[in-house]
C-alpha cells in the first residue's frame, strides 16, 4: 500500500503568495487610476468622433456644419478623411460644403487643390464656385503641375454657364501673375451679360497688367457711366480708384456728364457712389453744385455729401446718407451720428466745406440726423460756417410746427457750444 500523501505547499508557500499579491495590489491601486482616466479618455473621444461624423451625414445643413466645423477644431489630421469621403458624396450640399471648407485651407492646400480641380467638373454649382475660390487661393502655394492643371480649370470656368461661376473665376485668374492666355480671356469676359463677371474680369486685369490697362478702364468707366440705377456703382469706383490718374480724370469727367443728365433715381445711387469716391472725382465738383439747389431734400443731402467728401474725405466719414427706401434704421438722407468731440477731434474743413455744411444745417426739410451731424461737423470749420449756419435756426424756432422748434434748438445747442448765434437781420419794413 503507498504510504500517506505528502504536501506539495506548506504554510509559508501560501503565506508568502497570499504577501505577495498584497503587494501586487497595493502597487497597482497606485498606477490604475492614471491608466484607467487616460484610456477613459481616449475611448471617449473615440466615440465622441463617431458620433460627430455621423452628423455630418445629417440632412440638416446646419446640423451638418456644425459637425464638421467640430471636427475641422480637432486638427487636420481628424477633419481630413472626413472631408475627403465628403467630397465624394452623392448628396450635392454635402459636397458643396466639403469643398466650402477645403477652400478655406483645412487641409494641407497642396492636397486641398487636386480636389478643388476635381471639383470643377462637379455638377453642382455651389461645388463650382468653391472649387474657383480654393484655385485661385491654393495654386501658388502647390506644385507646378497642379499649379498649371488649375489654371486650365479656371480658364474652363470662365465660360461656365452660372453666373456665379464665372465671377469666382475671373476673380481667381487675377493671381496667377501676367499670362498672356488669362489676359486674353479676361478681355473676352469684359463682353460678359452679367456686370459682376465684367466688374470681377475688370479687376483681375488690373491686377495683372497694372492700374493702365485700357481694357480694364473702358469697360470700368462704362460700367460707372451707365444711365440707369444700379447696385454695384459704388464697387465699380472703387475698381476705377486702384486706376491711374490719368485713367481716374476720365472716370470722373464721365461721372461729371451722368450727373448733369441724370434723374432723381438715378441721381441716389451715383451720388452715394461719388461721395466714397471722394477726392480723385474732384472733377464732378462744379457738377454738384446746382444739386445743392435740387427740389428734393435727399438729393441736396447726398449733393452735399458727396461734396464734403470730396473736399475733405477724413469728415465725411461720419456723414453717410443712408440708401433710398430704407426702413428700421437710418433712410435715405440719414446716417450715423458722427463723434460730438468738437474740432479738436476731427479733421480741419475749408470754408467750401464749411458752407456747405451750413447749408445742411439750416435746410428744415432735411432729416434731423444729418442736419446733426453736420452741425457737429462744421464745429470744426470755425466760427464764419457756424455763424452763417444759425441764422435760419433762430428763424425756424417761431416756426408754428413744433417738431421744427424742437429740432431749431437742439442744433442751435450743438453749434453754440463753438460760437455764438448770429440773428437773422431785422426786416427795414417792419
Amino acid at each position: 500500500m503507498p504510504g500517506p500523501r505528502r504536501r506539495l505547499f506548506g504554510p509559508l508557500f501560501y503565506s508568502t503568495l497570499v504577501g505577495a499579491a498584497l503587494v501586487l495590489l497595493y502597487v497597482g491601486a497606485l498606477q490604475v487610476p492614471g491608466w484607467f482616466d487616460d484610456g477613459w479618455r481616449s475611448i471617449a473621444e473615440r466615440q465622441e468622433i463617431r458620433n460627430v461624423t455621423q452628423a455630418t451625414r445629417s440632412p440638416d445643413a446646419t446640423i451638418r456644419e456644425l459637425a464638421v466645423r467640430h471636427l475641422i477644431a480637432k486638427g487636420p489630421e481628424v477633419c481630413r478623411p472626413i472631408l475627403v469621403e465628403m467630397a465624394r458624396a452623392p448628396d450635392d450640399e454635402v459636397r458643396g460644403l466639403a469643398f466650402r471648407l477645403l477652400s478655406e485651407g483645412n487641409v494641407d492646400p497642396s492636397e486641398a487643390l487636386g480636389l478643388l480641380i476635381e471639383a470643377a467638373g462637379d455638377r453642382y454649382d455651389p461645388a463650382r464656385i468653391y472649387a474657383a475660390e480654393g484655385m485661385g487661393r491654393f495654386a501658388g502655394l502647390s506644385t507646378a503641375g497642379r499649379r498649371e492643371a488649375a489654371r486650365r480649370a479656371l480658364r474652363k470656368l470662365l465660360k461656365d454657364p452660372s453666373t456665379g461661376v464665372r465671377i469666382s473665376a475671373a476673380g481667381a485668374l487675377g493671381t496667377f501673375g501676367p499670362d498672356p492666355e488669362i489676359a486674353a480671356d479676361l478681355v473676352g469676359a469684359l463682353r460678359d451679360e452679367d456686370r459682376s463677371v465684367r466688374l470681377a474680369a475688370a479687376g483681375s486685369l488690373i491686377r495683372i497688367n497694372g492700374p493702365d490697362d485700357p481694357s480694364a478702364a473702358r469697360a470700368l468707366i462704362e460700367m460707372a457711366a451707365v444711365p440707369e440705377p444700379v447696385s454695384d456703382r459704388r464697387d465699380v469706383l472703387r475698381e476705377i480708384g486702384r486706376m491711374s490718374p490719368p485713367v481716374r480724370d476720365r472716370a470722373a469727367g464721365a461721372l461729371a456728364v451722368l450727373v448733369r443728365a441724370a434723374d432723381s433715381e438715378i441721381l441716389a445711387d451715383l451720388l452715394a457712389a461719388i461721395a466714397e469716391a471722394a477726392t480723385w472725382a474732384r472733377a464732378v465738383e462744379p457738377a454738384l453744385e446746382p444739386l445743392l439747389d435740387h427740389k428734393e431734400p435727399d438729393i441736396r443731402a447726398r449733393a452735399a455729401l458727396a461734396i464734403v467728401a470730396i473736399e475733405c474725405p477724413e469728415a465725411a466719414q461720419g456723414l453717410k446718407v443712408g440708401s433710398p427706401g430704407t426702413t428700421g434704421g437710418p433712410g435715405a438722407g440719414s446716417m450715423g451720428f458722427a463723434s460730438p468731440e468738437g474740432p479738436s477731434a476731427g479733421p480741419q474743413l475749408g470754408p467750401k466745406a464749411g458752407a456747405i455744411l451750413a447749408r445742411v444745417v439750416g435746410d428744415g426739410m432735411i432729416p434731423r440726423e444729418l442736419r446733426m451731424n453736420a452741425a457737429i461737423l462744421i464745429r470744426s470749420a470755425g466760427a464764419p460756417a457756424i455763424t452763417r449756419a444759425t441764422p435760419p435756426l433762430v428763424r425756424q424756432l417761431a416756426d408754428p410746427d413744433p417738431a421744427v422748434r424742437a429740432v431749431a434748438l437742439g442744433l442751435l445747442g450743438e453749434l453754440l457750444i463753438e460760437a455764438p448765434a448770429s440773428l437773422p437781420p431785422e426786416d427795414p419794413s417792419k
